[in-house]
């Protein structure tokens, strides 16, 4: 089954983007529902990079986890 990285920006309650990405591929066949799941996603800051933004992103077993500090 082919598997993919995803990387995405979400924005955080103050309209600036984060920049985020899954913490292992996922199955290249969940990355749209990935996708639309993160475009629904609002983070409020503090941020570290390597929290976790989304938890088991569309059942996948994946953590989508921010990639920046955002302060």
């Amino acid at each position: 089954m082919p598997m993919r990285m995803v990387t995405a920006v979400v924005p955080l309650d103050d309209g600036r983007p984060l920049s985020v990405k899954t913490r292992t591929p996922i199955p290249k066949k969940d990355i749209a529902a990935c996708m639309k799941a993160l475009s629904e996603t609002k983070i409020s800051a503090p941020v570290k990079a390597g929290d976790v933004v989304r938890a088991d992103v569309c059942g996948t077993g994946v953590d989508v986890i921010a990639t920046r500090d955002a302060e």
